[in-house]
């Protein structure tokens, strides 16, 4: 984001709008570059932004984040993006489609705008609003909802809200329940059937670690006064078969494809990226890598080390150090001497990943294996700079066509290793499949025991290691952050030069 934001500097001012802190210093010196003409705006991440961001006199939008659905909010407007939301399947449609049908006959009432994505609590789930959550209300009966507050910051007591209608009268009101415990508003009516009708609290901005959120209460439940089936079908959807509701809330991933239409561009990060992209969607990306940048300094020993860096996490695209794990103790159990094996990275917020981290302290004990948890900028580069091998696993034993967001969508760690010169043994899939070579920068890997095969040539040859990591080095130029920034600036003023003419299309509801 910061590099592209350089870029567009030589149109005239730019401001990064970012969901969390924001400190110009400290990029200034991870990065080593002079941001001081760039204006840094933090506002919390809203569930139905859009026009808000911007800034007074904006002609460019620029949407750099992950799993956006945020439409356009101006015609000149660019997407990045580093993978898209998977299209829902044919039977996720259906289900959609004829929920859609039964809830608009028994359910009574329906979510709107202001709502974030589902959240499990227990058997069911809830949503929770930014302060100003609507609901669409279907029935002429009173009905009643289940309120409670579940922001980080919730305490003891809790917090006041009121039910008004599109005039801004009042419909119900009251305190909801504590963290956890959903209370229900008084009966009330809407002033008409189809009538929004929207839950207002003070909103709080997220400021315990990766939340960046703008926190309102949250909706447990609805219930319509005297309508069996409307008891029915909130006791299916919200607690006996949440999946259910779930995939009836998700209509932000439904309206992907509008999302994307919306903007005048999209770039992807790869061509991996870029072929799911048009695989699900249907856009052709105009597709620019991040930028590369060589690591500064260099010259010290290269010793027998094999590394690997990434996150420790279950599930989604995990980096699969267990099966790197393995591999290296087969290697050093047939006889391999002399030779480490180091796993850099951070970790995970969630107890599993936690979890997962010591299982793998575990199958590395006894074994020369070094492992560096919550890793700084400064330990990496060291580490990269002794090592002679690179490992990439992520991706190995998943289905490419079933969940290809479980592979790597570029491989920042492959392209930064193969700029300082270490030869990479990568997983034959996902974004590094597209750079490393077999046999010319780098070798690529199908099953555990080539991936044991190939890495022992590599260590009986160092002259192959040597010839490797330099053509690797050579090839990763090309994503130089000086291209990097031309390839932006050009995209910028296509778009611009595009749209200039024509009309700011309305911002999406």
């Amino acid at each position: 984001m910061l590099a592209a934001a350089r870029a567009l500097r030589a149109l005239g001012d730019v401001v990064v709008v970012t969901h969390g802190r924001a400190d110009r210093r400290e990029a200034e010196e991870r990065f080593g570059w002079d941001l001081e003409d760039i204006g840094f705006v933090q506002r919390p991440e809203r569930a139905a932004d859009g026009a808000s961001l911007l800034v007074a006199g904006t002609e460019l939008f620029v949407n750099a984040t992950h799993y956006s659905h945020l439409a356009a909010p101006c015609t000149a407007s660019i997407k990045f993006e580093y993978f898209p939301v998977s299209k829902p399947e044919a039977a996720d449609r259906l289900l959609w489609t004829l929920g859609t049908m039964i809830a608009a006959r028994i359910a009574g009432v329906a979510d709107g705008a202001g709502w974030y994505g589902p959240e499990r609590i227990g058997r069911g789930w809830f949503r929770q609003s930014d302060g100003n959550g609507a609901l669409v209300v279907h029935t002429a009966r009173p009905i009643r909802i289940w309120l409670s507050d579940m922001r980080p910051s919730a305490g003891a007591e809790g917090s006041v809200y009121r039910v008004v209608d599109e005039r801004s009268n009042v419909l119900a009101g009251g305190v909801c329940g504590v963290r956890g415990q959903f209370t229900p508003t008084a009966w009330f009516r809407a002033p008409r059937r189809g009538a929004h009708v929207y839950v207002q609290s003070v909103a709080q901005a997220g400021s315990a670690g990766p939340e960046s959120r703008l926190l309102g209460l949250s909706l447990g439940g609805i219930e319509v006064a005297g309508l069996t089936a409307h008891r029915m079908w909130e006791a299916i959807s919200r607690r006996l078969l949440p999946a259910v509701g779930s995939a009836l809330a998700r209509r932000q991933v439904a309206d992907y494809a509008r999302v994307y239409r919306s903007y005048a561009a999209v770039s992807p990060n790869s061509a991996y990226t870029a072929y799911w992209l048009k695989r699900w969607w249907g856009i052709d990306g105009h597709v620019i890598e991040p930028p590369v940048v060589a690591p500064q300094g260099g010259g010290e020993p290269r010793g027998p080390t094999i590394l690997t860096i990434g996150r420790f996490f279950r599930g989604g695209h995990s980096k699969k150090h267990d099966v790197m794990v393995g591999a290296f103790r087969r290697m050093c159990d047939a006889g391999l001497r002399g030779w480490r094996f180091v796993l850099a990275g951070g970790v995970g917020e969630r107890a599993e990943d936690r979890a997962y981290l010591a299982a793998i302290q575990r199958l590395a004990q006894g074994y020369p294996i070094d492992v560096h948890p919550d890793a700084d900028d400064t330990v990496v580069q060291r580490l990269r700079g002794q090592s002679s091998v690179y490992w990439h696993a992520a991706g190995f034993a998943e289905d490419a066509g079933r969940h290809p967001e479980r592979f790597e969508h570029f491989g920042m760690a492959v392209a930064e290793a193969m700029a300082g010169g270490v030869p990479p043994v990568v997983y034959d899939g996902g974004g590094p499949r597209a750079y490393v070579r077999h046999r010319e920068n780098g070798l690529r890997w199908r099953t555990a025991d080539q991936l044991v095969e190939l890495t022992l040539q590599l260590v009986r040859d160092a002259e192959l290691r040597r010839r490797l990591g330099t053509r690797a080095a050579d090839d990763v130029r090309s994503w130089s952050l000086e291209r990097y920034e031309a390839r932006v600036l050009a995209l910028a003023k296509h778009v611009l030069s595009e749209t200039r003419a024509r009309p700011t299309p309305a911002t999406p509801a």
